[in-house]
C-alpha cells in the first residue's frame, strides 16, 4: 500500500511540474511584439487662387514592412512576405500608422504615397481633375516604441 501511495505521489509531482513548465512556455510564446508609430501630414497644391498649399484630404498612404525583419532568427531558406498597411489622409491632412509591429532590432520600413485624384481650382472660374502620382517613398529606420513623423508633398 505504501508503494502505491508513493507511486501516485511521484506521478502527481511529475505531472504538476510538467504542467508548470508548459504554462511558462505558453506565456513566452504569446508575448506582445514590440511596436512603433508613424504619422505625418500630406500636402498638395490644389488651389492656385491662394498663396498656401492645401492638405491632401483623401489621399492614400502605404506602409511596407518586410516580415523577415520581424523574425528573431530569420531563415536563409524561407521566403518572407512584405506586409502592406494602408491608411487614408483625414480632413486635416493627417495620416497615422499606430502600433505596427517592429522586429527585435531596428529595421527599415517604407512609407509611400499612393496615386490620388482630386479637383483642383485653377482660377476663379476654372477647375480640372488632376491625378497626383504617388512616386515618393521614404525609408524610416523604425525601432521599438519609436514615434516617427514623416510629412509629404505631392
Amino acid at each position: 500500500m505504501k508503494k502505491l501511495v508513493l507511486s501516485v505521489a511521484v506521478i502527481a509531482a511529475v505531472l504538476a511540474t510538467q504542467s508548470c513548465k508548459k504554462k511558462k512556455a505558453d506565456a513566452a510564446t504569446t508575448a506582445v511584439a514590440p511596436t512603433a508609430t508613424i504619422s505625418g501630414t500630406v500636402y498638395a497644391e490644389t488651389d492656385f487662387t491662394n498663396a498656401k498649399i492645401e492638405k491632401a484630404t483623401g489621399a492614400t498612404v502605404y506602409l511596407l514592412v518586410d516580415t523577415k525583419d520581424l523574425a528573431l532568427n530569420p531563415s536563409t531558406t524561407t521566403s518572407y512576405a512584405t506586409k502592406v498597411y494602408k491608411t487614408t489622409v483625414d480632413g486635416s491632412g493627417k495620416y497615422t500608422f499606430t502600433n505596427f509591429p517592429v522586429g527585435p532590432k531596428a529595421m527599415n520600413v517604407t512609407v509611400k504615397l499612393g496615386d490620388w485624384e482630386t479637383t483642383r481650382t485653377l482660377s476663379a472660374t476654372s477647375t480640372d481633375v488632376h491625378v497626383f502620382i504617388g512616386a515618393q517613398a521614404i525609408i524610416i529606420n523604425a525601432f521599438e516604441n519609436g514615434a516617427f513623423i514623416q510629412d509629404f508633398t505631392y
